[in-house]
Order: structure tokens, then C-alpha cells, then sequence
């Protein structure tokens, strides 16, 4: 194995983050088209930021994002008109990143029903959660 094992159920360290985790980046915009993607293992690093964002930011946008310092050094090459970052964790700014933070909720929970996901599968899941999402949306405009 490449990593010692984690004997009794002991969890990864949470310091940041380990390069035994896989970072996803995600969004979703007015229309509520979510995006979901594999971002490498360990921290979010700005190449891997920048080539995730590339074709999902038109230039004069308005995004909203956590605090993470990436974002500010990339989103000025895509020309957003209007960058607004807040502190995730704080009751305060849930009404500004309610919409992701919700979506990383049921994502969450998504995952939980499945009790463990493979490395190698997790791509399908993102696009599996993707389309459930989608379809749900494609429903609600319907009725």
C-alpha cells in the first residue's frame, strides 16, 4: 500500500488536505447548472483551478466563492466582472454560498448511501449526481 494503514477507524488528518484526499471543485450558476470535477489529490493548486474553470466562466460574470486565495489570482484571467468571497462557515454568508454549500450537502449525502467509493469510480458518481440533479430540474420545470 502507499500509505500506512489507519488501524481502529482513525481518519485522515484534516490539515488542509492530505494528498491522500481527492479534491472535487464544483458550482452551479443562476439556472442551477451544477458542475462537478476532479481536481487532482491534495490541495487545489491554481494550474489544476485554472484548467477546471476554462470553459464554465464567461467573461463578465458576477461569482461568489469561499475564501480560498486560488480563486482571486484566477478568476482575474477570466475577466469576471465582480468577484465576492466569504467565509464559508459562518451563518452570516450561508444566505451568499447557500446554493453550493447546499449542493455540497446532498452530494454528501449522496455518497453516504453508497457506504464507501472507490478512487477510480468517482468521476461516475459526480456524473451519476449530475444527471439525478438535472433530471430533478428537468421535472420541476415541467409541472
Amino acid at each position: 500500500m502507499p500509505r500506512k494503514p489507519r488501524k481502529n477507524g482513525q481518519e485522515a488528518k484534516l490539515i488542509g488536505a492530505s494528498n491522500e484526499q481527492i479534491c472535487i471543485a464544483s458550482g452551479i450558476n443562476d439556472t442551477n447548472h451544477v458542475f462537478f470535477e476532479i481536481a487532482g489529490r491534495g490541495q487545489l493548486t491554481n494550474q489544476s483551478l485554472k484548467h477546471i474553470l476554462e470553459n464554465k466562466i464567461e467573461e463578465g460574470a458576477i461569482i461568489s466563492t469561499d475564501k480560498r486565495s486560488n480563486y482571486k489570482t484566477i478568476l482575474k484571467l477570466f475577466n469576471v466582472r465582480e468577484h465576492n468571497s466569504y467565509q464559508s462557515n459562518t451563518k452570516e454568508n450561508y444566505k451568499n454560498l447557500g446554493n453550493i454549500n447546499s449542493l455540497h450537502s446532498r452530494f454528501k449525502n449522496f455518497i453516504k448511501q453508497m457506504h464507501g467509493v472507490a478512487t477510480r469510480r468517482l468521476e461516475n458518481y459526480l456524473v451519476w449526481f449530475t444527471w439525478i440533479k438535472t433530471l430533478k430540474e428537468m421535472k420541476i420545470k415541467m409541472n
